[in-house]
């Protein structure tokens, strides 16, 4: 028996949705594994020829579909457009932000999912700051000249058809800028020391600094002191403090 496309992604749509409540308890689904989810659906989108037209949202727990549209009318004055950039290679292997952005802007921007876009999100200049501590893993924020990428037809720009929320695939390095803050210079100066800025805590302040070669964590509290499985030299402790006088000056 054959079936539309469309009834196919109904079909599969509803066994997301059934295993994502089967995963949960009474007080409901618990929704911890959306990345790993997002790529298998990515892959099937892909396998199947679709991942122009469909794409996986968590919105909605499963599947929407998604059209090619242009930036002429969605650009406009002191709004900027971005995205936030997973801090792994190609591979998917976790590295750095400061490498990600080196590796963005000599590269340009590719998804290393099959079938998985990125997300653009719109903001204003004035009042757009990236938050790290919204993310469950080291990530980087990048700005995306969408109007002279579409008028250059460099990239191809994709909208969902349910939330009318904007995706794309793939961008050359001239496009994007970074979108500086505190945690991106804080990255920078860490690059040297081996590690970098893996999570943050708001209500209980601290910084969690993660070793890029063993993935040990360094905790840094607000009042200074700091807690580490493993010793640490006076170089690295110096680092510390300048750690914590860069991020708590700015943000406090």
């Amino acid at each position: 028996m054959e079936i539309s496309i469309q009834k196919e992604i109904d079909l599969v749509n509803e066994i997301i949705r059934t295993a994502i409540n089967h995963g949960g308890d009474q007080g409901g689904a618990y929704y911890t594994n959306w990345d790993c989810l997002q790529t298998a659906i990515g892959e099937w989108l892909y396998a199947r020829g679709l991942a122009d037209a469909y794409t996986p949202s968590n919105d909605v727990d499963g599947i929407v579909p998604i059209k090619k549209v242009s930036f002429s009318n969605q650009a406009s004055d002191g709004s900027i457009w971005s995205l936030v950039i997973p801090a792994v290679d190609i591979n998917g292997k976790q590295i750095s932000a400061a490498q990600k952005w080196q590796e963005i802007s000599e590269n340009g921007l590719h998804t290393y999912r099959p079938g998985v876009k990125f997300e653009l999100h719109c903001g204003r200049q004035d009042g757009f700051q990236y938050h790290i501590e919204h993310y469950s893993r080291p990530c980087i924020a990048v700005r995306i000249l969408v109007d002279r990428a579409d008028s250059d037809g460099a990239c191809e720009f994709y909208q969902d058809c349910v939330d009318g929320h904007f995706f794309v695939d793939n961008i050359p390095p001239q496009y994007i800028s970074l979108c500086r803050n505190v945690i991106t210079d804080i990255n920078e100066m860490l690059l040297e020391s081996g590690y970098d800025v893996y999570e943050i805590f708001s209500r209980n302040p601290m910084i969690r600094l993660r070793n890029l070669k063993n993935d040990e964590k360094i905790d840094l509290y607000y009042d200074g002191h700091y807690r580490s499985r493993i010793a640490l030299s006076s170089e690295l402790i110096d680092v510390l403090v300048k750690v914590h006088d860069m991020y708590w000056a700015k943000t406090s």
